[in-house]
């Protein structure tokens, strides 16, 4: 046993992961095994008995070699720790532990042991390469310190949100994905009268309006379907009973840590606003009835004129019966008869378009054939238009139908006609002409907004002079006339505006020395 217990030993201090070096008192060499000589180059064979200064030379600038002298000297052992590589038996491994051949500095512990060596004085230099748990702690300190800085922005930052949540206007709720409330911002109570005590727990279902229930889950539907944020409008129950319309912008949210998953609402109480909508849509009725009926009052004139004509002629046929006394003459009769007929339907219809045209009207779009209501138009507007005005229409067969209403589409066109025959001076003709287009990327002339899409097309030209650029700019401004005064009021073109784009139309002008062309466009109903 005594015979292998060196060889054992030898074997232990020669593989150990740890650098092992002996010296002597004079401090040469004496032993360093195999992670020194990995490490530093150097083979035992080639450094024994030569003195460690020779072996590092550097070394006599350093603090091992001190340490080394303390313990020969005073036979006291020595550590030194986290020395770097700035040491000269601070060695480099060969290849790295990240797989570079690049050498990477090593960051040590060192321990100085005295020993007796045949009663010689001698000391165990112990070489640990502590780099890697060293940047093991650094790391975790680095991940300890990054975690605490990340924690304490999130606290910060959710202060600053809870801050912009409780003092906003608006009121601010989170659900879960059944529209369970479990946030409500304290200006609810403003608003709703609610603390929010009272609504957690709550579906935000359970205080809408029921007739808004149904619109209100559709539109949830279509945002579940395209994750986009959307705009609801909706009356919510207020605490002492009364409802108010409110419009909630509505964004999904989902979080992994915890795991959940709901809605964000920021509710906006716009019952002010749809006071006003409502009342600026009953200001548009009455300024519309009242441009009409001024309309009717220029063409009053007109008007006049044809009703004398139709009733010329039914007195001048009805005189002529009475001379008719020979049954012979039944024919005759028959064919007199049948003009007074006529001249009285013609008389009927024209009172009854003007009285559909002037009454009080409750303004709903619908599917209409645009070729129609235009014929139609025609027959009062020749009424109503000096016979020095001629009116060509051309219409094809087969347009499609647009959303629209047939008193307001009389309307634009008794309007452009009026207009029409006061830049004609009363004498000229005004040609209309319907056809279907399609536009890509258009201004339009009276909201300057850019559309796209398929439209009917209504031309309305006449060949009166050129418009001026600079009043281009300005004829649908309400109250805007180039004329006097005293012989417009200019709010027809105005009219023309709000009508078009009540019914999401728009308009375009060409004007050049012969001729001015207003160009109504209707969106087709998409089937």
């Amino acid at each position: 046993m005594s015979n292998i217990e060196p060889e054992l030993y030898n074997n232990i201090v020669k593989h150990i992961d740890d650098g092992i070096i002996v010296v002597d008192a004079n401090m040469c060499v004496y032993y360093l095994n195999k992670w020194i000589e990995q490490r530093s180059n150097k083979k035992y064979n080639d450094v024994f008995s030569k003195n460690l200064t020779e072996v590092f030379p550097e070394i006599q600038q350093s603090r091992l070699y001190n340490a080394i002298n303390d313990t020969l000297k005073n036979f006291t052992p020595q550590f030194l720790s986290n020395l770097f590589h700035n040491s000269p038996i601070l060695l480099y491994p060969a290849i790295s532990a990240f797989g570079s051949n690049e050498p990477k500095p090593l960051q040590l512990d060192i321990n100085i042991i005295p020993i007796k060596h045949h009663n010689n004085t001698a000391c165990i230099i112990q070489v640990r390469d502590v780099s890697f748990s060293s940047r093991r702690e650094n790391a975790l300190e680095m991940e300890i310190f990054n975690r605490s800085i990340i924690e304490k922005n999130l606290r910060e930052s959710e202060s600053r949100y809870r801050l912009l949540a409780e003092n906003s206007s608006d009121i601010i709720i989170k659900t879960d994905a059944n529209f369970a409330m479990n946030y409500i911002s304290p200006s609810c109570i403003h608003h709703l009268g609610y603390k929010d005590i009272e609504l957690v727990n709550k579906t935000i279902l359970n205080i809408t309006h029921a007739d808004d229930i149904e619109a209100f889950n559709l539109d949830i539907q279509s945002n579940t379907a395209t994750s986009k944020d959307i705009s609801i409008r909706h009356r919510l129950l207020t605490k002492n009973g009364s409802y108010q319309w409110f419009e909630s912008t509505v964004k999904q949210y989902s979080t992994e840590l915890p795991p959940e998953n709901g809605y964000i609402l920021v509710t906006r109480n716009i019952e002010e606003r749809i006071k006003e909508e409502e009342e600026r849509v009953k200001m548009q009725l009455q300024l519309d009835r009242n441009q009409r009926m001024q309309s009717i009052g220029q063409l009053a004139g007109g008007i006049a004129h044809e009703f004398n004509n139709i009733l010329t002629s039914i007195i001048g046929y009805t005189d002529l019966c009475y001379t008719l006394q020979n049954p012979i003459n039944m024919s005759i009769l028959h064919k007199y008869l049948y003009e007074i007929n006529t001249s009285s339907i013609r008389s009927k219809d024209l009172v009854i378009q003007l009285l559909e045209y002037s009454q009080e009207q409750n303004i709903q779009l619908k599917p209409t054939n645009i070729s129609d209501t235009v014929k139609k138009a025609i027959i009062l507007l020749k009424a109503a238009l000096p016979s020095s005005i001629n009116i060509e229409l051309n219409t094809p067969e087969n347009l499609a139908n647009v959303e629209s209403n047939n008193v307001q589409l009389e309307q634009i066109l008794l309007n452009l006609c009026t207009n029409a025959m006061d830049a004609m001076r009363k004498s000229g003709t005004i040609y209309i002409h319907l056809s279907q287009e399609s536009y890509t990327r258009e201004n339009c002339q009276s909201c300057h907004e850019e559309f796209s899409g398929d439209y009917i097309k209504i031309d309305v030209r006449n060949t009166g002079p050129q418009i001026k650029a600079n009043e281009l700019e300005s004829i649908f401004q309400p109250f805007y006339t180039s004329k006097g005064r005293a012989e417009a009021t200019g709010l027809g073109l105005s009219v023309v505006h709000g009508i078009v784009h009540s019914q999401r139309g728009h308009i375009l002008v060409n004007s050049d020395t012969d001729s001015t062309t207003f160009i109504i466009l209707l969106p087709i109903i998409k089937t």
